[in-house]
């Protein structure tokens, strides 16, 4: 930690020195804090990884790894970190790189994740340390991906442990069931209800579940009824309330779940009991209502309620037996005597206060009739006077309000007359504004209708003022109307006269422009468009009317076609020149079709050029793709390849093959990577060569270390005996052996005449050496020197050898089953890594699989007892089939011609994009050759190519010297590329 410190300090001291520092001493701290920062983003690139894979205890620890990243981030995070990378670029230094700060944020989550998961990350690993069932792990498990739903891994966890959960619960239902264990079964049928589940239980299995636990619980409940029904016999027997009705409580709760029927045993069996406390429950019920309305009923006594609430009471009293007792009759009979007496005295008094009050009405009536007159009449002038000034009749208002104050003054001086007083002074005043208003509309509109620019104000004006004409009184109203109509005459005239004078003046400027019109010559762009900029500037002329513009119109539509034309034929020819100068650049090329196709969009080629490109653009990668595999394999010398280079051929080919499939030189490549990929086996995956297992397959008995004895015969064909540990004990006239009689160990002790053993002598002994250790011998001796330039060459070494082995005469050689066996793995090797050695003794090995197909060579014979007839049998059989194969000299010769045919040298037929198709104004095809290719001779050819389908390469014609002569076959489509054929 204290080197970072240590670099952000000198950093510091640079920053806030008054003079810059030597370059070395810059260079140098910049160095440091840029590699310091560089380790710190890898650090935290690690981490990301870490936490995007969902490690997140792993990326922790990466980040608590000493130093402490975050401690480490957060020195290197100064606040002056970006003044410093400024400041080390003015020296022409590339400054540290950036930090990634936005990764220890993530880092930052990922601990207070991990401070949330502790507790039950805690508990999920004492679950898995203590075997725990699936059940509860399970349940753990989805909490901790609940709560860090961010990672992935937790649910895919989830989905693997209810699959595995899923079958273990029809086990765990079966034992539970074979137990009776309900608790379990009812935790089964909580786990399958549960939806927490991400992949449900199957709902036949929930069902059996459910089904189960139902079946036990009907068991389990009539199982507690029948003793709960002898329980309650025996409480009812003895009229022990208390103790029934707890043994009722017990019954209704079993019989929920045991009982399913209304006829059902046990129901009659219990029913006399269960109707005697019913009977019990009704008698207890009356009882507490006759108490609680005796209570009731006192309560109103003492609380000296009324005599209605008292008699509703003792009514609900009296329907009980018990009746009402003396001592609360008596109370009854008081408290209605008492409330007799207070009824009466209420009665006196009211009919006092019934005469005082109709003295009081009768004066007042006659009050009330009189304000009532005067009222209404206020109230009518009110209404008359708010109608009138409603209605603008401000004159009528003005004059009824002046009858008002003369007939009656008093009601004149009411608030309510005085108020519309006001308001008619309001509307008078705003009347008189009104009309100076109009007056002053009118006016303006005739001053700004003077001008030509003035007529739109002047239009508005008229506007504002019929908008006041239409709130102005009855009698007014027509004329103001009158008004408007004269004013807007008077408008129009002008109007007219202004606009008489604007088209004249603009039908003279219209004459003068026709004279050069007529006399144009259309074949000049530039004379065009000059007439045509000032056409148009008379056409847009203001203040002229439409119809008289219009006569401008045909002229323009004629001089708009006319340049159009030209400069469409002008566009056109800069385009296709475009298409011809970027001929061999395909990106180019294809900018150019493009850039034709947006400008000229109508034009008919233009479709072409769209199909060319969507349909055989692709193909242009592959020729040229094609074209470059075949240049560098034209230098090939396929006879010095080893298997790396042979596996790098393959892949570009076989990748240029799939991305461009159905080019001419396919067929011929595809042979060169048969050819190749025999060589390139020589490699494994592994990275260990193919015939490295050669000697560790053969290094085994009965080919290395079997020794034999050859014994002579009679017909002039000498046994074999093998042994491998013990020499023969060699004796004046005989030799004692013990020998193999299978390959599995077994020995039988044998005794011969010693001029009948044939093998060679050593002194007083002889060569117990076996054809097949001699073989093995060679092989060890020759597989070092194999290479892949001497693969071919080393193997037909060794397959001579094996075919034509040294032996003492021809009944001496090696066992014939063991050399199939030998020859087979041989030639697996050699032919799995030579293309020739296949073509050559391929049919060698054919031999020896359809031999074994159909039965004739019996590889398990055994062959090492020499008196067992099944191993004489086959050794026949495959002394016979190695003499089917032929002589060793045919199957050389076969390998000698497919290697010399593969070697030789290749001439690859190339092309190179010389123009491209187009009809010219006669509608010929022609193909347009920039001067890149004025040197060049060959036919020509086109790759024609429909979507979704190989290109197929068509002769269209000849190339002399860069001219072109086309014989088109098939349909052609403009913009197609069109190439030379060069010779090889």
């Amino acid at each position: 930690m204290q080197q970072y410190e240590q670099i952000v300090d000198d950093i510091l001291t640079i920053l806030t020195a008054d003079v810059d520092p030597a370059d070395d001493a810059l260079r140098d701290t910049d160095t440091r804090y840029s590699d310091a920062v560089a380790e710190v983003n890898e650090r935290l690139v690690a981490c990301d990884k870490l936490l995007h894979k969902g490690h997140r205890a792993e990326a922790i620890q990466e980040c608590e790894r000493e130093p402490n990243l975050l401690d480490v981030l957060a020195v290197l995070d100064f606040p002056e970190a970006g003044q410093w990378s400024e400041y080390v670029r003015q020296f022409g230094l590339a400054g540290p790189p950036v930090l990634r700060s936005d990764i220890a944020m993530d880092l930052n989550d990922a601990y207070t994740t991990d401070s949330e998961l502790g507790d039950v990350l805690r508990q999920h690993r004492l679950l898995a340390l203590a075997r725990a069932p699936l059940g509860p792990r399970l349940k753990v498990l989805r909490q901790i991906a609940r709560r860090d739903a961010g990672n992935p891994i937790w649910l895919e966890d989830v989905r693997n442990w209810e699959r595995v959960r899923h079958s273990q619960l029809p086990r765990e239902l079966e034992g539970a069931v074979a137990n009776n264990d309900l608790p379990a079964i009812a935790q089964l049928v909580q786990e399958v209800r549960s939806r927490e589940w991400m992949t449900p239980p199957p709902d036949a299995l929930a069902k059996r579940i459910a089904d189960a636990h139902q079946q036990i619980c009907t068991k389990q409940a009539r199982r507690q009824l029948e003793s709960l029904e002898k329980e309650l016999t025996e409480a009812y027997a003895d009229c022990d309330v208390q103790r029934a009705r707890k043994i009722r409580e017990q019954w209704k709760a079993c019989a929920a779940v045991g009982i399913v029927r209304n006829d059902d045993p046990l129901l009659e069996m219990a029913a006399p009991a269960l109707q005697w406390l019913s009977e019990q429950d009704r008698q207890d019920r009356e009882l507490h209502e006759y108490e609680d309305a005796l209570a009731a009923l006192e309560t109103a006594l003492d609380a000296r309620a009324s005599q209605q609430e008292l008699e509703r009471l003792t009514h609900v009293l009296l329907r009980f037996e018990q009746g009402l007792s003396e001592t609360l009759e008596q109370r009854l009979q008081s408290r209605f005597a008492d409330l007799e007496k207070a009824k009466r005295r209420k009665t006196t008094i009211a009919l006092a206060a019934i005469v005082m009050f109709v003295l009081l009405v009768a004066g007042l009536t006659v009050w009330a009739i009189y304000f009532y007159g005067q009222r209404k009449l206020l109230a009518s002038h009110d209404k008359n006077l708010t109608d009138l000034i409603a209605a603008r009749k401000l004159e009528a208002a003005r004059s009824y309000a002046e009858d008002v104050r003369q007939n009656a003054p008093a009601l004149y001086g009411m608030p309510e007359i005085q108020n519309r007083i006001k308001t008619l002074e309001t509307a008078e005043l705003e009347e008189q504004t009104r009309q100076e208003r109009f007056a002053q509309l009118l006016q303006d509109a005739r001053t700004l209708g003077q001008t030509w620019d003035g007529h739109w104000q002047a239009e508005a004006k008229l506007g504002d003022a019929e908008k006041l004409a239409e709130k102005a009184p009855e009698h007014r109203q027509h004329a103001e109307r009158k008004e408007l109509d004269e004013a807007r005459g008077e408008l129009g005239a002008t109007r007219g006269q202004q606009q008489a004078e604007i088209n004249e003046a603009w039908l003279t400027e219209y004459g003068a422009w026709r004279q050069p019109f007529e006399q144009l010559d259309r074949s000049d762009p530039d004379e065009i468009q000059r007439l045509l900029r000032e056409g148009e500037a008379l056409a847009k002329r203001s203040k002229v009317d439409a119809h008289t513009r219009s006569q401008i119109q045909p002229q323009l539509e004629e001089l708009r076609t006319g340049y159009d034309k030209q400069i469409l034929n002008q566009t056109e020819s800069e385009l296709l020149q475009r298409i011809t100068d970027a001929v061999g650049d395909r990106p180019k090329y294809t900018r150019s079709l493009q850039a034709y196709i947006e400008k000229l969009a109508q034009k008919p080629r233009a479709a072409d050029f769209r199909q060319v490109l969507e349909n055989e653009s692709t193909s242009w990668d592959g020729i040229e793709a094609w074209d470059q595999l075949l240049a560098r394999w034209a230098t090939l010398q396929l006879n010095r390849i080893n298997a790396a280079q042979a596996g790098e051929l393959i892949a570009e080919a076989e990748t240029l093959l799939q991305q461009h499939p159905g080019f001419p030189a396919a067929a011929t490549v595809q042979q060169v990577i048969e050819f190749l990929r025999p060589i390139r086996a020589r490699i494994k995956e592994d990275g260990t060569r193919l015939e490295a297992s050669l000697i560790p397959d053969l290094d085994v008995p009965p080919v290395k270390d079997f020794r034999i004895v050859w014994q002579s015969q009679a017909n002039g064909r000498p046994k074999r005996f093998y042994f491998m540990d013990q020499a023969p004990q060699v004796l004046v006239r005989t030799v004692k052996l013990e020998h193999l009689i299978n390959n599995l160990g077994e020995m039988r002790q044998l005794e011969i005449p010693r001029q009948e053993v044939k093998n060679a002598e050593l002194g007083r002994t002889f060569d117990w050496t076996s054809p097949q250790q001699q073989f093995y011998d060679y092989l060890v001796e020759q597989l070092p020197r194999l290479d892949d330039a001497s693969w071919e060459s080393t193997f037909f070494a060794i397959i001579r050898q094996l075919h034509t082995e040294p032996q003492l005469g021809p009944d001496f050689e090696m066992e014939p089953i063991l050399k199939i066996e030998v020859l087979d793995r041989l030639l697996q090797t050699a032919c799995e890594g030579s293309y020739a050695v296949q073509r050559g003794f391929g049919p060698w090995r054919d031999l020896i699989v359809k031999a074994r197909q159909d039965g004739r060579l019996d590889l398990a014979a055994n062959w090492v007892d020499p008196e067992n007839d099944n191993g004489n049998r086959a050794r026949a059989a495959a002394q016979r089939l190695i003499e089917s194969m032929g002589p060793i000299e045919v199957a050389s010769t076969r390998a000698g011609q497919a290697w010399k045919e593969m070697t030789a040298s290749r001439s690859w037929e190339r092309y190179r994009w010389v123009g491209y198709l187009i009809r010219d104004e006669t509608q010929m095809w022609t193909c347009p050759v920039p001067a890149a290719g004025s040197d060049l001779t060959g036919d020509l050819v086109v790759f024609q190519r429909s979507s979704g389908t190989a290109p197929t390469l068509v002769k269209i014609g000849r190339l002399e010297t860069g001219r072109a002569t086309l014989v088109l076959a098939g349909a052609q489509v403009e913009g197609r590329p069109v190439f030379v054929t060069l010779a090889p």
